[in-house]
């Protein structure tokens, strides 16, 4: 199976990856009805972790991920409880990606349980169906390599923003060479 090429933004946890992939995404206004995906910003209700939503890219709106509190019909993975109605929704927004309509596929973030086959998982187990896309994906720095060499991903670049805030801008450069080709 041919390697699928893909962006990287890493770090450790709570390293600012999500802001650094926000950022990433509003340095490229030119291509945003082309960029299909989400941002999962952390959730804090009185200076305490809560939980994640999910922001949709180019549609103005979040909906509830995953919070630490249980809470009836969301599923329990880990210390998480995740809302089934969200999962869908990701799930349509990227089935819906071809590429006659987009560039860039945006996860944020790929992480333990997609390794195990769930949450965003089955779908970089289909990545064949998205020959043509690229993808840019967020995920801890300890779970890098296992993410690429389970689905046969080839790196383009990949950016650690707290170790290397300057690399932004040659970041930005080559994910726009690539993107504007296609």
């Amino acid at each position: 199976m041919e390697a699928h090429p893909v962006f990287f933004i890493t770090g450790e946890t709570r390293s600012g990856k999500t802001t650094a992939l926000r950022s990433v995404i509003g340095n490229l206004p030119d291509y945003t009805g082309r960029l299909k995906g989400w941002t999962t910003p952390a959730l804090y209700e009185r200076n305490r972790h809560t939980g994640y939503d999910l922001e949709f890219i180019g549609e103005n709106h979040s909906l509830p991920f995953c919070r630490k509190e249980a809470t009836e019909g969301w599923i329990k993975l880990g210390r998480f409880w995740f809302n089934p109605g969200t999962m869908q929704e990701g799930y349509g927004i990227l089935g819906s990606a071809t590429p006659e309509t987009t560039s860039l596929i945006v996860i944020d973030e790929i992480g333990p349980f997609d390794l195990t086959g769930k949450l965003w998982g089955p779908f970089l187990n289909h990545r064949q169906t998205y020959a043509g896309i690229y993808l840019l994906l967020v995920v801890r720095t300890a779970l890098l390599e296992k993410v690429w060499h389970q689905w046969h991903l080839s790196p383009l670049a990949i950016w650690d923003p707290a170790q290397e805030p300057e690399k932004e801008i040659r970041f930005l450069e080559i994910l726009k060479s690539c993107i504007r080709s296609n």
